[in-house]
């Protein structure tokens, strides 16, 4: 454990890079480094601009910038003003915003996460969308023509999350799922629909 002129330390893990030599990874932590406050709103909707804005002393939040981290969310930077950062959402899914900074090349351990969420939500599936066999007995298929498929998720009747499912949504596999009729909610780039299946 080495101290750094970081107002951290660092500290060097050996592992072993092959059969005869040894390779040092150097993993630095940085204790006590003020972040800035972060603004992100709770309702963020696809197609919507949304906010990130962060709060503190100019000086210290001169040396930050927000940055957007996506699971399966297409979010780009649009506008600045001081301290505000304006995104917009072109598909939903979760975000994240970490604190990335200016000097030091280091991340904030903090990571505000949302939710983004389609304009609306559909009970009845689009032409588009196919879905089979139903009944099934092990797979599900789904595929859609026109719309982008962004995540599947399958309820019990009770509401019980039992499978959520982010690719592949041709081979769906349900070898685990007890026989019995379940919701399918389908979420794609712009609406939700839901359907019903049987398993057999």
């Amino acid at each position: 454990v080495v101290d750094d002129d970081l107002g951290g330390y660092a500290v060097e893990i050996p592992h072993l890079a092959d059969a005869f030599a040894l390779e040092y990874i150097l993993v630095r932590y940085i204790d006590g480094l003020e972040i800035p406050g972060i603004s992100v709103p709770t309702d963020i909707q696809v197609g919507e601009d949304f906010t990130v804005t962060l709060t503190g002393t100019p000086d210290l939040m001169t040396s930050w910038i927000p940055e957007v981290t996506t699971f399966g969310v297409d979010a780009e930077l649009i506008a600045r003003d001081g301290w505000a950062y304006t995104y917009r959402a072109k598909t939903a899914g979760t975000l994240g915003v970490k604190l990335h900074h200016n000097s030091l090349q280091v991340l904030s351990d903090t990571t505000v996460t949302r939710t983004v969420t389609p304009n609306s939500v559909a009970d009845e599936m689009p032409l588009s969308i196919k879905i089979y066999p139903n009944p099934t007995e092990n797979n599900l298929s789904i595929i859609s023509t026109e719309l982008q498929i962004i995540n599947i998720s399958i309820y019990d009747i009770v509401g019980a999350t039992k499978l959520i499912q982010y690719s592949d949504f041709q081979n769906i596999d349900l070898i685990n799922l007890p026989k019995g009729t379940y919701v399918l909610q389908i979420q794609t780039s712009k609406q939700v629909f839901h359907s019903k299946f049987t398993k057999i």
